[in-house]
């Protein structure tokens, strides 16, 4: 960011002497830009530093800027919740149907074992007798 003319230090060198460095003016200029892009797909682990850095950084925006950008970040959630409301549904109906398949194949294995284990050992063997 100092080669790029973003930072300078404050009463020191630099990196030399570990000194306090602040945003030049172009260095303002680019945070603004940042700050008013949008938030990206999600992403957890890109998308929730960027908002946090968003949060932290929104006073410096104009009124105007800063209700956009609060605007733009309750869609992300709102559309974020709507993605794991879905997840969640399909997951919980995924559960039933293989809760439902899995009490099928038992109730099918335990009929076939108690109607004639003589004649299918394997099955004898599965349901432990021997």
């Amino acid at each position: 960011m100092r080669y790029e003319g973003l930072i300078e230090a404050v009463g020191g060198t630099g990196m030399v002497d570990n000194a306090e460095m602040r945003l030049t003016r172009s260095g303002h200029e680019a945070l603004r830009t940042l700050l008013k892009t949008g938030l990206r797909a999600p992403s957890v682990e890109f998308s929730q530093p960027v908002l946090a850095l968003k949060l932290r950084f929104l006073p410096i925006l104009d009124d105007v800027d800063r209700r956009k950008q609060l605007a733009l970040i309750r869609e992300s959630c709102a559309s974020e919740i709507v993605r794991l409301k879905e997840l969640s549904a399909a997951t919980t109906s995924a559960r039933r149907r293989f809760a439902a398949g899995s009490r099928a194949r038992s109730t099918s294995l335990a009929n076939v074992s108690a109607s004639s284990p003589a004649s299918t050992p394997h099955v004898s063997r599965c349901a432990g007798r021997r």
